[in-house]
């Protein structure tokens, strides 16, 4: 085989998990927007692993890449041919799901592979426990590129990880403009902190007995 043929193929394939990369699933998104599949029946599912650094750290790297192997599997089986699955991060996968019927059969397959993920993986001689969080977007018509596809996403992965209990999170647009501020809020933070324009002003604490000041 060619070098060429070898980077090409190296672009197309995560080489690790065996999945794609984040380049070849970020254009079947793209491909899936501009055929359309903006009418609620195109779905993008996160799936997260809760403890990846914390084994990369316990177990080494290998022990790491044999976990995301063995989960990446699992994902296969479970979704089947018919989706596309690629690896998008250090601990995440991605599945693009087509002829979904709504929001609530995207979360339901989900759940699904949340459910069918998190068996134990045999790992360097030890048993792992494997715990994941996914989030669920529909494709929309408000979303221009691949990369809102997965801001969004990532928005409902948010919600997921932040709620106990909660496994699957699904998107709705209060997230991205409740980031967005949460953003703005600490950029000028951020720029009153350089500026030196905080001032402190202190809360006298007084006695209600005797009315006389006992601190701040």
């Amino acid at each position: 085989r060619s070098t060429r043929s070898q980077l090409i193929q190296s672009e197309e394939i995560d080489a690790v998990s065996g999945t794609l990369s984040p380049i070849a699933l970020l254009r079947a998104v793209d491909l899936a927007l501009e055929d359309g599949a903006v009418r609620g029946d195109t779905a993008l599912l996160i799936i997260a692993l809760d403890r990846h650094s914390l084994i990369r750290r316990g177990l080494g790297p290998r022990a790491r890449d044999l976990m995301l192997r063995a989960v990446a599997q699992r994902l296969r089986v479970l979704n089947g041919p018919s989706c596309v699955l690629g690896r998008i991060a250090d601990d995440e996968f991605a599945i693009l799901v087509r002829d979904v019927e709504g929001l609530g059969e995207a979360e339901a397959r989900a759940r699904y592979l949340v459910e069918g993920t998190q068996r134990p993986v045999d790992v360097s001689g030890r048993t792992v426990a494997v715990r994941v969080r996914a989030g669920v977007v529909l494709l929309a018509p408000h979303h221009d590129s691949s990369d809102e596809v997965l801001r969004d996403g990532h928005a409902a992965l948010d919600a997921a990880m932040s709620t106990m209990g909660t496994p699957v999170g699904t998107y709705d647009e209060t997230m991205v403009q409740r980031a967005r501020r949460d953003l703005e809020l600490d950029d000028q933070l951020a720029q009153a902190i350089e500026k030196q324009e905080l001032v402190a002003f202190y809360q006298p604490i007084v006695s209600l007995a005797d009315g006389r000041l006992r601190g701040f």
